[in-house]
């Protein structure tokens, strides 16, 4: 897998905020419960059937450890292990996110846990962000 062109992408798609950390036009947050990912729009669209080549040569392991393949549940920590940065597994997730590929399981949308709650935070370092499923579509 091409790691360093996926990350490039990854990095080139980021979106813009202003000081009141909202979305520049053209951008949107999306929120991976500790970690807000703002996204430019048109550029995760333009990158999107590179990406589904790309991912199809997704590991089943990095670093000696066993990786679920996509669409199975995979945590933010196993996919910065496959990109070598949790941060781009964050900007990975939320990527995916805004084109309808997967859903987001966090300690909200599994337990009801809200970000300022210590007990979801605690679950959300320990690794408890993850997708789960995998339809990929070219963005149009």
């Amino acid at each position: 897998m091409n790691v360093a062109r996926i990350n490039e992408m990854l990095f080139e798609c980021l979106g813009q905020i202003d000081a009141n950390q909202q979305p520049l036009e053209g951008s949107v947050i999306i929120d991976l419960y500790l970690q807000p990912i703002a996204l430019n729009v048109a550029k995760v669209r333009s990158h999107s059937a590179e990406m589904i080549a790309l991912l199809r040569d997704w590991p089943t392991t990095s670093f000696g450890i066993n990786v679920p393949a996509l669409g199975e549940e995979i945590s933010y920590t196993l996919a910065g292990a496959v990109l070598h940065n949790q941060i781009h597994a964050f900007i990975l997730f939320a990527y995916g996110k805004q084109l309808g590929w997967w859903e987001i399981l966090d300690p909200n949308t599994v337990f009801g846990y809200d970000k300022h709650d210590p007990v979801g935070q605690d679950l959300a370092r320990s690794g408890m962000i993850s997708i789960s499923g995998y339809l990929p579509r070219v963005a149009v």
